[in-house]
C-alpha cells in the first residue's frame, strides 16, 4: 500500500512539472503561437509586406519575389535562437531575437536576384541559411 501511495505521488509531481513547463512556454513570448505565418500579406501603406521566419537553419519564405519599382516591407521572427538577416543589394544587416519581428524595408529599384543571408552565427547549419530576392 505504502510503495502505490509513494508511486501515484511521484506520477502526480511528474505531470505538474510538466504543465508548469508548458505554462511557462506558451506565456514567455518565445513559442511559435507569436510568429505569423509565412507569405506576402496584402500591400499595406503601399509596400508589399511578407511575412518571414528564420529558424535553425532556413528562412520561411526562403524565395521573395517582387516587382521592379516596389517598396518592400519584411516581417521577420526568428522561431528559436538569434539569426540575423543581411541582404548586401540594399544595405540591410539586422539582428533577429528569439521571438521578436523586426521589420526590414527596402525599394527594389532594380530588378535581378539579390541573396541574402544569416548574419549571426546560429549553429552547424549557419552557413545554408540563406534566400534571395527576386525583382522582376
Amino acid at each position: 500500500m505504502m510503495k502505490s501511495s509513494l508511486i501515484v505521488v511521484v506520477v502526480i509531481i511528474i505531470a505538474l512539472a510538466g504543465a508548469s513547463i508548458l505554462v511557462f512556454r506558451s506565456s514567455n513570448g518565445t513559442g511559435s503561437e507569436n510568429i505569423p505565418p509565412p507569405g506576402e500579406n496584402e500591400n499595406v501603406d503601399g509596400f508589399r509586406v511578407f511575412n518571414m521566419t528564420a529558424k535553425q537553419f532556413e528562412f520561411i519564405p526562403s524565395t521573395i519575389t517582387v516587382d521592379r519599382g516596389d517598396n518592400v516591407r519584411l516581417q521577420v521572427t526568428s522561431a528559436d535562437v538569434a539569426h540575423g538577416i543581411a541582404i548586401a543589394a540594399f544595405g540591410i544587416d539586422e539582428t533577429l531575437p528569439p521571438g521578436q519581428k523586426v521589420t526590414v524595408e527596402f525599394f527594389a529599384e532594380n530588378a535581378g536576384t539579390f541573396p541574402f543571408e544569416c548574419s549571426i552565427y546560429c549553429g552547424s547549419g549557419h552557413s545554408g541559411m540563406t534566400g534571395q530576392i527576386v525583382v522582376q
